[in-house]
């Protein structure tokens, strides 16, 4: 139980730190409504991705990168979803 927590606790700092100090103004790109959006965006989810490959790495290096790359996927769309014009 003090692994989930743990691990609770490192994701809820890594997004925020992610989210907020880490984010600079050149990731607020990816507002854009037109197609300038994808090189912030893909910026700002490398850091969501690197970060969860440094909480992850003791579970192994191969189990990390996919987990990054799975956090970076989800994190990709999710923000392109939420940042997108509002109909």
């Amino acid at each position: 139980m003090h692994l989930v927590f743990a691990l609770l606790l490192a994701f809820q700092l890594k997004h925020f730190v992610a989210d907020y100090p880490l984010q600079g103004r050149y990731m607020l790109g990816k507002f854009r409504d037109d197609w300038g959006f994808i090189k912030p965006l893909l910026a700002h989810v490398a850091v969501h991705a690197v970060g969860t490959f440094l909480i992850t790495c003791w579970f192994g290096v191969v189990q990390a990168i996919c987990l990054g790359l799975f956090d970076a996927t989800i994190h990709f769309f999710m923000d392109r979803i939420k940042s997108s014009r509002k109909l």
